[in-house]
């Protein structure tokens, strides 16, 4: 956990000095959430409809898509940032949008990994299959995106180059990766907590329990949501870190107090 924490204390100082980093998740989240509404919502009460599951289909996709061009285009900002450039919106879409082709590629073949791991579920013992097998393919694939918009790698390459590094990497890809989702869950419920506390004391003091709901309500919310913000700008702070000291063997100042080479040690 010591190991997480100076993770993620170095990841906020390079986000408090690039601020526009927490901006792509949350472009990320709008433009998902319009996709689902769009898309998705309309056909729910339509399932039998074979035009229902192709809309069902590519709204997943896009979904996908979307999320995942988002993520490249914080990877490569975040790739910016910590070589000491200047890092904007613009700039990070840029570099993702020139490499569209590939992350669209990328996108297909992660949704179809995701629905064939997904149809394990429905076998005998296909539940513990489906998460040794998806995090076999996280540990395996977690640097495909940065070796596609910063190497621009073609998919093939990015996923044979992601696999090769797996050796040196693994121990530090599942200490932050883990960690991260840890310390967020934790935080989490832990807000969750204190809002649901306040509630009730709200209540206590006979405030309108309606009106205490819907403060409690909404801050869970907003509490939810900023945390979904700052963690999956974290984790691609740290999948960036991760890629630099692997591919280039380079590690930015702020985390050189974080040994990537070992384990667990």
């Amino acid at each position: 956990m010591g190991w997480t924490l100076t993770l993620m204390r170095a990841s906020l100082r390079k986000i408090g000095e690039h601020r526009r980093l927490a901006l792509f998740p949350a472009v990320s989240g709008v433009a998902t959430t319009v996709l689902v509404v769009a898309t998705v919502l309309p056909t729910v009460n339509q399932l039998r409809s074979a035009v229902s599951w192709a809309l069902i289909a590519v709204g997943y996709f896009l979904f996908s898509l979307v999320t995942i061009f988002c993520n490249a285009a914080l990877v490569y900002a975040a790739n910016l940032a910590l070589r000491g450039e200047d890092v904007t919106m613009a700039a990070g879409f840029r570099g993702a949008a020139r490499r569209f082709g590939g992350i669209a590629w990328w996108t297909l073949i992660s949704c179809t990994v995701s629905l064939l791991l997904r149809a394990l579920s429905a076998v005998r013992l296909g539940g513990l299959v489906e998460v040794v097998l998806g995090l076999a393919w996280h540990l395996t694939t977690y640097l495909v995106i940065p070796l596609i918009v910063v190497e621009q790698n073609t998919v093939p390459r990015a996923l044979r180059r992601s696999r090769d590094t797996l050796r040196r990497t693994w121990g530090a890809n599942v200490r932050g990766s883990v960690g991260i989702a840890l310390v967020l869950m934790l935080a989490a419920l832990c807000g969750v907590a204190v809002l649901v506390g306040i509630g009730a004391l709200l209540n206590l003091l006979a405030l309108n329990t309606a009106i205490a709901f819907a403060a409690v309500g909404t801050g869970v919310l907003v509490w939810l949501v900023f945390l979904s913000v700052l963690g999956g700008t974290i984790s691609a702070v740290f999948r960036i870190v991760l890629y630099r000291f692997a591919i280039e063997g380079s590690t930015a100042p702020q985390f050189r107090d974080l040994d990537l080479s070992t384990a667990f040690d």
